[in-house]
């Protein structure tokens, strides 16, 4: 499995991918393969939506939360921006989105479908530039 955003190698999403049962709590599994191949291509995909619209983002940070449950997290002079993403019951992938920009202190928060995350953060992006 391949882990790169911004041509760099994603050591967050590498380190995750070698946790093993047991991890942070007796409870937690290791993280299940196919989980972290769509946060890749999540990580890919909005790699070419920040180049697109001629962004400028540092590499976040990715933290795992519980079994197959990550925050993705970006932290700057302008905004802060806080994804969760976390495969629920019945196997799907769900999102909750936080933004705040620093300079006029607004504040977003959404639980949206994965399927739409990468859009939302587009147009929340381009509403802060």
């Amino acid at each position: 499995m391949r882990y790169f955003y911004s041509g760099f190698r994603n050591q967050d999403l590498k380190r995750i991918s070698e946790l093993e049962i047991g991890w942070g709590d007796e409870s937690n599994q290791a993280f299940n393969r196919d989980f972290l191949f769509k946060i890749d291509m999540f990580l890919l995909d909005l790699e070419k939506i920040i180049h697109l619209n001629y962004f400028s983002l540092d590499y976040p940070t990715i933290t795992p939360i519980g079994e197959d449950n990550i925050d993705i997290h970006w932290n700057n002079d302008t905004f802060q921006l806080l994804i969760n993403i976390e495969k629920d019951e019945g196997g799907d992938l769900s999102s909750t989105f936080y933004g705040r920009i620093y300079k006029t202190g607004i504040e977003s928060s959404y639980e949206v479908p994965f399927t739409i995350l990468g859009d939302l953060i587009e147009k929340w992006l381009i509403s802060i530039i």
